[in-house]
């Protein structure tokens, strides 16, 4: 009799399954934001994207991991928990716990899950595998940079600081 194998995840096999489910605009004191979402069973990947195309931040959660890349923190990682209401109702409230450290291996299946996507774009597949990757954030960047691929940071006379302050308030709430 032969052994079972043991239990694993196919991630390539993720991946292929994603669907573009919806791509909504979010309309922000400054710009649209985009945003879309691609769905696979066990498998949910949120993008924004500003009106340049450039990403803001992206998360995808898997069998209730989480992974996300934003520009002002860079790479968290952590886990979907659910908690039960206060009010002795029968909801309960899912929230996100974020490590305290990115988790390299999760990560890594993110990428993973990501690279074997077909219905994204090879450029912006390129872009959410770096972002997880390389986490680049604003505080990495050089003002050049941005102020090229980010024009409405430099629209009003708030000083950079405060004008990323507005913007992350806005995600800081999704």
């Amino acid at each position: 009799m032969s052994q079972p194998k043991p239990y694993s995840y196919d991630f390539k096999k993720l991946g292929q399954k994603l669907q573009e489910i919806s791509a909504d605009y979010i309309k922000t004191e400054r710009q649209n934001i985009r945003s879309r979402w691609f769905h696979a069973d066990h498998v949910d990947l949120y993008v924004w994207q500003d009106e340049n195309s450039n990403i803001i931040k992206q998360q995808i959660s898997f069998y209730g991991l989480i992974v996300e890349w934003n520009l002002v923190d860079g790479v968290r990682t952590g886990m979907v928990v659910e908690e039960e209401s206060q009010d002795g109702s029968r909801y309960t409230n899912e929230i996100i716990r974020f490590d305290e450290f990115a988790n390299s291996l999760a990560t890594g299946q993110a990428i993973e899950i990501i690279e074997f996507t077909e219905v994204i774009k090879e450029d912006l597949r390129k872009t959410l595998i770096h972002n997880f990757h390389h986490s680049p954030t604003l505080d990495t960047m050089s003002s050049k940079d941005i102020f090229a691929n980010y024009t409405y940071l430099k629209k009003d006379s708030l000083s950079l600081w405060q004008r990323l302050k507005k913007i992350w308030k806005y995600f800081a709430r999704k």
